[in-house]
């Protein structure tokens, strides 16, 4: 398996930017943001777990997407091809669920 996604090891999670206080996992995060002592601090990450390394980089991808598709329907509104009100609307009532057009993809 690749290791693309994968926390380095022996790495912290993150630390604490206002105490400097290491984070060894996200859990411990969580309890500093919980205790007294950590209320309103900020936690740099550093080391993310897969999964969220893996959430990431598909947001990424679906935010770069809309971005091209945006910037797509921006030309079709200058060039006169429908009106910013009419794209909206679409929008409004299209119905997108990354996961399901996964399946679609996958399964042509």
């Amino acid at each position: 398996m690749s290791t693309l996604f994968v926390p380095t090891p022996g790495q912290d999670y993150g630390f604490c930017r206002t105490c400097d206080k290491p984070m060894p996992t996200e859990e411990d995060k969580n309890q500093h943001w919980a205790s007294p002592e950590g209320q309103g601090h900020t936690i740099h990450v550093a080391n993310k777990p897969r999964l969220a390394r893996i959430r990431d980089h598909i947001q990424q991808g679906v935010d770069d997407a809309m971005s091209s598709f945006y910037s797509e329907i921006d030309s079709q509104i200058a060039r006169g091809d429908l009106t910013e009100e009419e794209a909206k609307n679409a929008m409004k009532s299209a119905f997108v669920d990354v996961a399901d057009g996964w399946d679609d993809y996958s399964n042509e």
